[in-house]
């Protein structure tokens, strides 16, 4: 079968068919703190992703301890917020100013080969073979009786090579029923990572990440589009625009970078954690957070 994994990686479970211990008796969201047996002890059920906690420990040194992990899926994704970082205060960056979001908990996918299309084809019902090159969309992947499965960003790099960001945490559960079918297709367990700004300043915030030369191609943008920049550090990064935020793909030590800088920007942009993302995503008047 043509996946290629890391150590411990979601993709392993599913390819050795075991099932999540959290799937049969925990519900699929929820709170746990720091502490949790769930995520420390000699044998844990839930093994945060490195570049998630260091994150998660770097806003921590500025702002106070988180007081608790989001759990989505059986994954943990985040942080609900940290000690010294009131609600109220992230509240008003991400409606004035900018809010910062942690993605890194999700998963993040490599589609390529000349069946890459047919695999996503087989996982979605939406039309992915108009997508252009440096184009992204919103996709849902679903069962083969048409319940929703997983939601993902799914953006064409070349020709032949997608990356996908599940944002569950998870890959598409009958993914290695795709790969049966279309086996010149491949999918690997990418390192890329992501963040996301949202609020009324976050193309101008994300814009003077980027070095001065790649900056005006960050402003060109239109949502669902994207392009390949230099961070300020110098680092190869692709800014995805969405509807409501403004994301940055690229390799852990990149994007912890990036971070480090934003934590130098209190005055424009401001760490947002899980707490105030459920209600960010109430009040929303841009977009429809549909609940089933």
């Amino acid at each position: 079968m043509n996946v290629a994994i890391h150590p411990s990686s979601t993709l392993e479970t599913a390819a050795a068919g075991r099932t999540n211990p959290l799937s049969m008796n925990l519900p699929p969201y929820f709170t746990i703190p720091a502490d949790s047996g769930l995520v420390s002890g000699e044998q844990p059920c839930l093994k945060p992703k490195k570049h998630l906690m260091d994150i998660i420990e770097l806003v921590a040194a500025r702002y106070g301890p988180h007081h608790g992990l989001r759990v989505l899926a059986g994954n943990v994704i985040g942080a609900g917020g940290w000690s010294r970082l009131p609600t109220k205060r992230q509240h008003d960056y991400v409606n004035a100013r900018a809010g910062a979001f942690i993605a890194s908990g999700m998963m993040y996918l490599e589609v390529s080969g000349p069946q890459a299309l047919d695999v996503l084809d087989h996982l979605t019902p939406r039309n992915l073979r108009s997508l252009k090159t440096g184009r992204a969309a919103f996709t849902l992947f679903t069962t083969p009786t048409g319940t929703v499965d997983e939601e993902a960003l799914v953006l064409r790099v070349e020709e032949n090579r997608y990356l996908v960001s599940c944002g569950g945490g998870a890959p598409p559960s009958h993914l290695h029923e795709a790969l049966e079918r279309f086996p010149d297709a491949r999918v690997v367990d990418s390192y890329v990572v992501s963040f996301n700004i949202k609020g009324p300043d976050r193309i101008a915030v994300m814009r003077d990440l980027v070095c001065a030369a790649d900056r005006a191609a960050v402003d060109a943008l239109k949502p669902f589009q994207a392009c390949r920049c230099r961070t300020n550090a110098g680092d190869d990064v692709t800014v995805v625009r969405s509807v409501i935020g403004m994301e940055m793909w690229g390799m852990p030590g990149a994007i912890t970078a990036v971070w480090t800088a934003m934590l130098d920007m209190p005055d424009r942009v401001l760490p947002c954690g899980w707490d105030l993302l459920d209600t960010y995503r109430i009040e929303c008047t841009d977009i429809d957070f549909l609940l089933h």
